[in-house]
C-alpha cells in the first residue's frame, strides 16, 4: 500500500519531479523527497499503532487469554523496536521502488 501511495505521489508530482531533475537533481535527490513523503505516512501510523496496541488490543487479548496464560500480552520496547525498524525498510524500499536508480 506504501509503494502504491508513493507511486501516486510521483505521479501527482511528475511536474515538480521534472522541474527538480531539469535543475540537475538525480535519483538521490528524488529519492529524498519521497523519503519524506513516506516519513509523512509512516510515522503517524507507527505512533497509532503504538498506541492502539498498548491501550486497546494488548489489554483486551490479556483480558481474554486470562484463563488461559499468565503472560503479558503487551509489546515491550524491543518488540516496538522491530516494529519500527521493519517499518523504516518498507519504507525505504518503496522509495527504491518507485525511484528507479538512473
Amino acid at each position: 500500500m506504501l509503494t502504491q501511495a508513493l507511486a501516486l505521489t510521483a505521479g501527482e508530482r511528475r511536474s515538480a519531479i521534472a522541474v527538480l531533475r531539469a535543475c540537475g537533481a538525480g535519483a538521490r535527490s528524488i529519492r529524498m523527497l519521497l523519503a519524506g513523503a513516506a516519513l509523512a505516512v509512516l510515522v503517524p501510523a507507527a505512533i497509532v499503532a503504538v498506541l492502539l496496541e498498548r491501550l486497546v488490543l494488548g489489554p483486551a487479548v490479556s483480558r481474554l487469554a486470562q484463563g488461559y496464560a499468565s503472560l503479558s500480552l503487551a509489546a515491550d520496547a524491543a518488540e516496538i523496536a522491530i516494529l519500527l525498524v521493519g517499518l523504516a525498510l518498507i519504507g525505504a524500499v518503496a522509495v527504491w521502488w518507485v525511484v528507479p536508480s538512473g
